[in-house]
């Protein structure tokens, strides 16, 4: 580390220096913390673009010949929102909102906007409670319904299904179940209007090249017409969905999850909450579950770093380094993945194959390349986390995925360290641990805005605040002016221009910051301390940006340190949960 305690590359380096090699960090020369480059081992990189409040606006994973492998570029609204976001292929997906800041739609369109992503056409209502009350999808919608205790209590399925999935390289042709589907530029497919029966359903995709070559793929997917069997314990644990059963500890950690004659998940927990050891079963019929796998955890903090099998031998290992907070953990490792290393069985004579994530704005995992940088896996998620599309040699043994989060494949769940979240339901298995300071909802996922926002471990609580919002529309209009600098006035007075525009941001921000909270008050009491902390945390926050943009501008009228804003701004604002 530097003497600015950031992670440097080279010798500095020695703490993100792993058996996948050494990684280099290069910082913003004005905004320290903030990286912009990041070096990766096989000559690959990744870049990283802000605008003028520190929003990221674009994130690229370039080859060593210049290529982009993978990128996300965003838009956003005078609230902060991302209105938009424009993928590698020049495909992008627009985002809308409610009046309170839940995602309402997320529509994408090929590049130039000449045809819909036919798997890509959300839309979404929630009831007052913030429980996601409907999501359709082309023609496939689903109802929820949840009972005064916001328990999950039934699940209505209607119109058709639309297929998706993705070829290692582009096709010429995809059939799904003989229908042909459409094609799109960063090879993903979607077949709409697919019929279903209650019950299991079987689609078959056949894909051909320009080469004659085919290769064909067997999914299946279990689809209800209306799932009534959803039932809680009286901890508000989720026993049973009708198809997996769930078993929980005295402290409502999930510690078994199964289908009946089918496979069984157990967990095993330490002190700390964290989950040590993974059980796998499957059934045998007359002689009963008979395990097939085990492994080990071994963690830094909250972070797993390393898994071991039963002989205690280490398989993978996972190199960390700064995660979206600009720490190392400060963001639940959220964004923080940097490799992937599998280790040699038998240890001796010992190596690891290590392969290189890259993440889009919001931690979620898109892709992975290796040694010579070659594309070894490729994920593409709808807003809730739910796999669209999957592709390469490491698609599947790679575990973690959306949120940076590792992803158990048979119980079809995400695990967040205190909580599980189920990505099919858009919410969490069980109530939140830390009860109603968390919010109201205890199994809303992030308030319902996925695209804005994340959980870091299953605590915290996103929560949907028109006052942050406007603060951050002030944020985003006086710090502007700033960063244009005050060209129309003489020398003398460029500092005092620049000075003049803070403070008139700095009385905005406070002003508004002041009235929200009050607004705060009127609330339900469990839910205006969560309110108000998140008012102030952004209050805080908005005011030491906005001095740095003040920095920024008196720095361009020469310089002259006196002359900058107040120096007595918060070094931190409280952080909202």
């Amino acid at each position: 580390m530097d003497a600015e305690l950031r992670l440097r590359c080279g010798a500095a380096a020695a703490g993100i220096t792993s058996s996948a090699g050494a990684f280099g960090y290069i910082y913003d020369p004005l905004a320290s913390q903030r990286v912009d480059e990041l070096t990766l081992p096989n000559g690959a990189y990744i870049t990283n673009t802000f605008d003028n409040v520190a929003r990221l606006t674009g994130t690229w994973l370039i080859n060593s010949q210049g290529s982009n492998l993978d990128s996300y570029v965003y838009a956003y609204n005078q609230a902060g929102q991302r209105t938009s976001v424009a993928r590698a292929a020049g495909d992008y997906v627009n985002y809308t909102y409610d009046n309170i800041g839940e995602l309402k739609t997320a529509q994408a369109m090929e590049a130039g906007g000449v045809a819909n992503r036919w798997e890509e056409q959300f839309g979404y209502g929630y009831d007052p409670a913030g429980n996601l009350n409907y999501l359709t999808n082309s023609t496939f919608r689903q109802q929820f319904n949840v009972n005064s205790l916001d328990e999950l209590m039934s699940v209505t399925n209607g119109g058709r299904l639309a297929v998706s999935g993705s070829t290692t390289s582009p096709a010429t042709n995809v059939t799904v179940n003989t229908s042909n589907a459409m094609l799109y530029a960063d090879t993903t497919f979607a077949s709409t209007n697919q019929p279903w029966a209650s019950g299991n359903n079987t689609y078959t995709a056949i894909a051909k090249d320009m080469y004659g070559r085919r290769s064909t793929n067997v999914s299946s997917v279990n689809v209800v017409g209306t799932n009534n069997a959803y039932s809680y314990d009286l901890n508000g644990n989720l026993l049973t969905d009708g198809t997996r059963c769930f078993a929980y500890d005295d402290e409502n950690e999930l510690i078994s999850v199964w289908r009946t004659n089918g496979w069984r998940n157990d967990f095993v927990y330490d002190g700390k909450l964290r989950r040590r050891i993974e059980r796998d079963y499957t059934w045998a019929g007359s002689s009963g579950w008979q395990q097939t796998n085990e492994v080990h955890f071994v963690y830094d903090g909250n972070l797993v770093v390393q898994e071991r099998n039963l002989n205690n031998q280490p398989v993978v290992e996972y190199t960390r380094g700064n995660d979206l907070s600009g720490k190392l953990q400060g963001a639940g490792g959220i964004g923080g993945l940097l490799a992937r290393s599998q280790d040699s069985l038998p240890a001796t004579p010992f190596y690891a194959v290590s392969s290189y994530y890259h993440a889009d704005g919001n931690g979620n995992v898109t892709m992975l390349v290796d040694a010579s940088q070659v594309v070894v896996a490729k994920y593409l998620y709808d807003p809730y986390g739910n796999t669209l599309a999957q592709s390469g040699l490491l698609a599947d043994a790679n575990k973690y995925r959306f949120s940076s989060k590792e992803w158990c494949a048979n119980a079809g769940l995400y695990y967040y360290l205190y909580r599980f979240y189920d990505s099919n339901l858009q919410r969490w298995v069980n109530r939140d641990p830390i009860q109603e300071s968390g919010g109201l909802d205890l199994y809303s996922f992030v308030g319902g805005d996925p695209i804005n926002l994340y959980d870091e471990r299953g605590l915290v609580f996103g929560i949907p605040n028109p006052v942050v919002w406007a603060l951050n529309s002030l944020l985003g209009s006086y710090a502007t002016q700033l960063m244009q600098g005050c060209p129309s006035c003489p020398a003398s007075s460029c500092n005092s221009c620049c000075n003049g525009i803070f403070l008139a941001g700095a009385a905005a921000i406070g002003a508004t910051g002041i009235a929200g909270t009050v607004a705060c008050l009127g609330l339900p009491p469990l839910w205006n301390a969560a309110c108000a902390v998140a008012v102030e945390a952004t209050m805080a926050n908005n005011l030491i940006k906005l001095g740095k943009a003040a920095q920024q501008c008196s720095a361009k009228c020469g310089g002259n340190p006196s002359s900058n804003p107040p120096s007595n701004l918060p070094k931190s604002g409280p952080k909202a949960k």
